[in-house]
């Protein structure tokens, strides 16, 4: 469950700061995960600081991240490679991941925080890509575009993804995905790999992510 996810592997670090805070968390491959907030209620860092005590301050914001942010907000705001969880109780201002509506009783934003905080461990991460297991969703970190894929597409990114930054070849893909029924066309590969790409460059501006070399399929991003 995300509760032993987030308290069994939790980091204890205090430190004061006024300009964000940064919650870490240890997870079963020991990849640290992080939150930055921005806001302007020291009433509401008090609060999760209680909430969620294996929290520490931090001023600094890393590519990747996922930033809470309590508006109204009008200081300066990264514009990508981010993710983002809002507090908000109008129109919300920037595009975000998740929208948490204001007023709420602190338990249940803890319950919401802690719900994404568990199901994002769960997410694969390949480069800018992040591939969410429960929905079958790829996003694109750098611009938070996502695109949802069929079964056959979700497992052969989740191939790509296991390989990056090397390349995947046919003969595997045809064992993991389709338990290298030898009755399965090249073309039939193709094609799903083909539809593959296409939502790929639909979330990345039109950038070709997945490549064919002589090795393979291998992922560029």
């Amino acid at each position: 469950s995300f509760k032993k996810i987030i308290f069994s592997y939790l980091c204890l670090l205090q430190k004061n700061h006024k300009h964000g805070l940064m919650a870490t968390v240890m997870t079963d491959s020991k990849k640290p995960f992080s939150m930055h907030l921005l806001t302007a209620n020291p009433f509401l860092k008090r609060k999760l600081e209680q909430m969620l005590p294996q929290v520490s301050f931090s001023n600094e914001m890393k590519e990747g991240e996922v930033i809470l942010l309590d508006e109204p907000w009008n200081q300066c705001c990264p514009a990508s490679g981010f993710e983002f969880i809002v507090l908000t109780n109008n129109q919300p201002t920037i595009k975000a991941d998740l929208y948490i509506q204001k007023p709420l009783k602190p338990s249940t934003l803890k319950r919401k925080l802690l719900e994404y905080l568990g199901n994002r461990q769960e997410d694969l991460l390949a480069g800018l890509l992040r591939l969410n297991k429960k929905d079958k969703r790829v996003v694109h970190i750098n611009t938070s575009h996502a695109v949802d894929l069929t079964d056959k597409e979700y497992d052969l990114l989740a191939c790509f993804m296991e390989f990056f930054p090397n390349a995947c070849d046919k003969e595997t893909l045809l064992k993991k995905v389709w338990g290298y029924n030898e009755n399965i066309e090249t073309r039939t590969l193709e094609t799903h790999i083909y539809r593959l790409r296409q939502k790929l460059k639909s979330i990345s501006e039109n950038e070709d992510l997945l490549v064919s070399t002589d090795e393979g399929y291998v992922l560029k991003c």
